[in-house]
């Protein structure tokens, strides 16, 4: 299998979530980018994992502290608890 690595300081990994079907595996880094966070998905195509494209993480939210995907993979929601100076303190984006 592949190796999916982050960064030291980046805590990739700090939630994982998996498709029921086992093909698309989703985590997130919320130290990513100055706090700004980040979540990262790959689709298993064959026997490798492959990078899917994701949005940018809003500025200093911690973005990708918890994730969650739905049974089939075509959905994921993400949580930012910590929506610095924002009008939107502890949002879930889906």
């Amino acid at each position: 299998g592949n190796t999916l690595a982050g960064t030291l300081a980046d805590q990739l990994g700090w939630s994982v979530a998996l498709s029921g079907d086992g093909t698309r595996l989703v985590a997130g880094a919320p130290e990513a980018n100055s706090v700004n966070g980040r979540v990262l998905a790959w689709q298993l195509v064959g026997s490798t994992w492959t990078a899917m494209p994701m949005p940018t993480a809003p500025a200093g939210v911690e973005f990708g502290h918890a994730v969650a995907i739905s049974r089939d993979g075509a959905r994921m929601a993400v949580g930012a608890p910590n929506a610095q100076g924002t009008t939107l303190p502890g949002t879930v984006y889906a």
